[in-house]
């Protein structure tokens, strides 16, 4: 056989034999000694984000998987309607007929063939949409003492300090009160002493203190009384730092007001704006999160942009120089989902690892050290994380078992092991049931179980944990009056 003749077929035995390597790489046979992925990624939640009369847009989170989501498959009642790559989180669906009821649901699905359980439902019909009801929780976590939840119903309810919270100046409510007209609200979101509400029709509401421009009404003057941010619309997310806010728009774009001292606006400049101003160059983003001072966000491709504050390094891209516009977050890559803390941040990627970076005076990280870390490091010894959520000087993350770990400070409790002990690895939240998602706050923690209770644990002087009482907690403690039927989800 000539030379090139036996290098011609070695190069197609390789086209067919290279293929069935990596498939069978990916979900090989015990018999063979390989290992069999049977792990499902996590399922997404999905969100109805605009409807005419004959067609929807829907949007979900991305999901989580151990070695990686290929696909998401949307699906119309029992039938799949369109399947899309990992990195698309959004979907148009045509041909509705005018008085049907349709049922939606989406399912990621990894490399080794895994499907995830079904998202939840959105229902829609020819005259009206409705989402199924997930409520959400948003503990303040920049120097503040409230919390916010959202009902099953969609009206919001609050608990803590009520000087900018509630009209309640003299002190605080230590058991959930619901705030006045505010219906159809989807998720909230609490900076140090304003709040933020968005709709289901794609519409915020801001109330509290807007010393900075943080309410994004054109004013610097405070109020108690929910109001919305008139020229902004088709918001599918919201964000507050600590006096700034985000908001990302369903065409990808991020908008941002309040509190610029260190570019956490992302405009250029450190000028406070009163209101909404599109930030610099991020586009195409998928999710948000804001810190303290500092802001980022994740592209459609699994990268991260940073900007803001960064003296400690909580923009993780190797200096302690502030940002006024986004930068590429370099080295970290296929995220999922951010969280901002006080001076740190976390990443999930889609692999179910967690990375950390900035301020690590009291563990925050999560590395085992008290060093600030400059540029992203990995969590070592956590997998399988559906979660993040980084409060004031602590982090928190959730696991697929339901099993919650904390780390960082632990003055007040906030870690829920049963002591006050600060931790520089993780360690396991005390629980007697498995956990459906997380929330942070500046010195206090929150989780949703899976029957439906709310859990608070931590710093209570102001009553941010809803029982009643002004105790400190280093254990779980219900929230006395939000049962399992009124709420089914945290944020």
């Amino acid at each position: 056989m000539k030379k090139t003749t036996r290098v011609l077929v070695l190069c197609m035995m390789l086209q067919l034999f290279i293929p069935l390597l990596f498939t069978n790489q990916a979900k090989s046979s015990p018999m063979d000694g390989g290992i069999t992925d049977t792990i499902p990624p996590s399922a997404p939640t999905l969100r109805l984000i605009d409807k005419t009369s004959d067609q929807l847009e829907l949007a979900w989170t991305t999901a989580t998987d151990n070695i990686g989501v290929v696909e998401c498959q949307v699906y119309k009642d029992d039938a799949v309607v369109t399947t899309v790559t990992y990195s698309t989180y959004r979907t148009s669906v045509r041909g509705l007929i005018s008085g049907t009821t349709y049922s939606f649901t989406v399912k990621a699905k990894d490399a080794a063939g895994n499907v995830s359980e079904p998202s939840n439902a959105v229902t829609v019909n020819g005259k009206a949409a409705t989402l199924e009801s997930r409520s959400t929780i948003s503990m303040g976590k920049f120097n503040a003492f409230h919390t916010l939840a959202v009902k099953s119903d969609h009206t919001v309810w609050a608990w803590g300090d009520g000087k900018f919270m509630l009209d309640k100046p003299e002190g605080s409510t230590l058991t959930p009160v619901q705030i006045p007209d505010l219906s159809d609200i989807s998720s909230v979101s609490t900076g140090q002493d304003h709040s933020l509400a968005l709709k289901q029709d794609g519409t915020v509401w801001a109330w509290g203190n807007n010393a900075s421009g943080q309410l994004g009404d054109g004013t610097t003057k405070s109020r108690l009384v929910p109001e919305p941010i008139h020229g902004l619309s088709d918001i599918i997310a919201i964000e507050a730092g600590q006096q700034h806010s985000l908001a990302l728009k369903k065409d990808g774009t991020v908008w941002a007001w309040g509190l610029n001292a260190y570019g956490q606006i992302g405009d250029g400049s450190t000028k406070n704006r009163v209101t909404p101003v599109q930030v610099t160059g991020a586009n195409s983003i998928t999710s948000i999160a804001a810190g303290a001072f500092h802001s980022m966000a994740v592209k459609s491709d699994g990268t991260v942009l940073v900007w803001g504050f960064n003296a400690y390094g909580q923009l993780g891209d190797g200096t302690a120089t502030n940002r006024t516009t986004p930068v590429l977050l370099k080295g970290l890559d296929n995220v999922a989902a951010l969280s901002g803390g006080l001076y740190h941040s976390l990443a999930l990627k889609q692999d179910g690892t967690v990375w950390t970076w900035g301020y690590n005076g009291e563990g925050e990280p999560g590395d085992g050290t008290t060093t600030n870390r400059l540029v992203p490091v990995q969590v070592e010894g956590l997998s399988s994380v559906t979660q993040v959520s980084a409060g004031g000087l602590h982090s928190m993350i959730l696991k697929s078992d339901g099993s919650v770990w904390v780390w960082g400070y632990n003055g007040y409790g906030q870690l829920g092991d049963g002591t006050k002990e600060a931790r520089t690895l993780p360690t396991k939240v005390t629980t007697n049931t498995a956990i459906s998602s997380i929330s942070t706050g500046y010195m206090s923690s929150s989780a949703l179980s899976q029957q439906g209770f709310i859990l608070s644990w931590g710093l209570n002087d102001y009553g941010q944990l809803g029982n009643g009482t002004q105790m400190d907690a280093t254990s779980p403690l219900e929230t006395s009056t939000l049962s399992s039927e009124e709420t089914n989800n945290t944020h």
